[in-house]
């Protein structure tokens, strides 16, 4: 899930270092970290990580901005909606995010089935 956060993710080893504190996490990472695990910025402010609170909450207002042109706000919200709701789920932190990533699975298989409809219909291939 990183990878959909960043171009340069890095590796689950060093998730696994950060998780067990065998190395301290940087902002960028804490905030990649943050935004797949769903969390907040005041999660990071409670945990002392006030800079990496900023950040998240940047970066939250930044992805909340529409990037691709003619996506309705409501569709985008609705979206955002259904994380948090996942997020609000009284299971446990993986099963959330084993949760979210299933959404995302099914907007992105939605979405290349579109591209592969409108493939057929550019040049008669699937």
């Amino acid at each position: 899930m990183l990878a959909t956060y960043t171009t340069k993710p890095f590796t689950d080893r060093t998730w696994a270092n950060y998780e067990q504190g065998k190395r301290p996490i940087p902002d960028r990472e804490f905030v990649l970290m943050g935004l797949v695990v769903g969390a907040t910025p005041e999660d990071a402010e409670a945990v002392g990580r006030a800079e990496a609170g900023k950040l998240l909450r940047q970066e939250i207002e930044r992805r909340r901005a529409p990037i691709v042109s003619g996506v309705p706000k409501e569709t985008i919200e609705r979206l955002e909606r259904a994380v948090q709701e996942i997020n609000a789920l009284p299971f446990s932190e993986k099963q959330r995010n084993a949760m979210v990533e299933v959404l995302m699975r099914k907007v992105n298989l939605m979405l290349d089935l579109d591209r592969q409809q409108v493939d057929i219909m550019r040049d008669g291939t699937p």
